[in-house]
């Protein structure tokens, strides 16, 4: 087998391990989601607002702390930042 070929094999085995863990990434949002709802719910009943900026910022630094190289504290703030924000959407949806 030569270099070029063996090296084929390796992406394609990296490539099937990273479709497996993007399943799981999103088994785990689709789990996050449903606490939201759930979380919707709650603060409609009790009329507090959909956004609560001192908890956003909890949780921005709670996950930049446990950051690990190669991610950084600012690549999870983003990544966050986008779920958090799909989270308020789909939140504003349960509170109109």
């Amino acid at each position: 087998m030569n270099d070029r070929h063996e090296g084929t094999l390796r992406l394609d085995s990296f490539r099937r391990e990273i479709d497996k863990l993007d399943l799981e990434i999103l088994e785990l949002l689709q789990r996050r989601m449903a606490l939201v709802e759930q979380i919707a719910f709650l603060k409609r009943q009790a009329g507090v607002d959909v956004q609560d900026a001192a908890r956003e910022e909890a949780i921005f630094r709670r996950l930049a702390q446990e950051a690990r190289t190669p991610l950084s504290p600012e690549a999870v703030e983003r990544i966050f930042g986008e779920i958090l924000k799909v989270s308020r959407e789909l939140q504003s949806r349960w509170s109109d």
